[in-house]
């Protein structure tokens, strides 16, 4: 919830999707950025239970919430968002 506060709503006929801002993580001392290219996707609209407009196709960020605690402090899952400007390649064959 708190994310999406900071980046702002989407319109639903992504008339703003190009002007939100880049998510920022600090990961291990380096500060990574998701542009909201990275975070908006273009869906059918009867994917989107709760949309209730006459729009065939609308804009929707990809972020999923999770309310999850751990002894370490809160559950972050980067997925989609961060894979699809990251990427890690594990070499297993070179020492």
């Amino acid at each position: 919830k708190a994310l999406r506060n900071e980046v702002g709503e989407v319109h639903k006929n992504c008339s703003n999707a190009a002007d939100l801002p880049p998510v920022q993580f600090s990961l291990g001392g380096a500060t990574v950025s998701i542009p909201s290219s990275a975070y908006v996707i273009q869906t059918d609209a009867d994917q989107v239970p709760s949309y209730k407009g006459d729009l065939k196709r609308i804009c929707v960020d990809i972020f999923m919430q999770m309310d999850v605690e751990t002894n370490m402090g809160p559950l972050w899952i980067l997925g989609m968002p961060f894979m699809r400007q990251y990427y890690t390649i594990f070499d297993r064959d070179t020492p």
